[in-house]
């Protein structure tokens, strides 16, 4: 278990789940849907939650799940058109990243993936 989390099945059968209170209120909300995430997904218990680019492809499927349900594709590409976000300069983008973790309670690294995300699955969906 990593210190953000302690995820178990108790003894009805049922996933416990419990989180460290010394989370920020943000780190809180996306460990919730992380969380829910895996059921969601429907992913079996793990005992590790390992972090950053060793992450097991369940865990990073859950932090897309868990983005996707905080922040959704179609408000989040709304809004980055409605401003222009691909042709704002470095510094403006980063003004926007922060103001979108503060609207979906998310931390930026987070909002800043699923910037990156939207626009993947837009171009993609053009494409086809």
């Amino acid at each position: 278990m990593n210190k953000r989390t302690k995820a178990q099945i108790d003894e009805d059968g049922y996933r416990e789940v419990t989180i460290n209170p010394w989370l920020s209120q943000e780190e809180r909300t996306f460990v919730i849907a992380h969380e829910c995430a895996h059921l969601i997904n429907g992913d079996d218990m793990i005992n590790t939650r390992p972090q950053g680019h060793n992450k097991p492809i369940c865990e990073q499927l859950a932090d897309y799940t868990a983005a996707a349900l905080l922040m959704p594709l179609e408000d989040v590409y709304e809004y980055l058109e409605k401003i222009n976000y691909q042709k704002l300069t470095a510094s403006k983008r980063v003004k926007v990243i922060t103001q979108l973790s503060v609207r979906y309670e998310v931390e930026p690294v987070v909002a800043l993936r699923r910037v990156k995300e939207v626009y993947i699955i837009k171009q993609n969906r053009q494409m086809h």
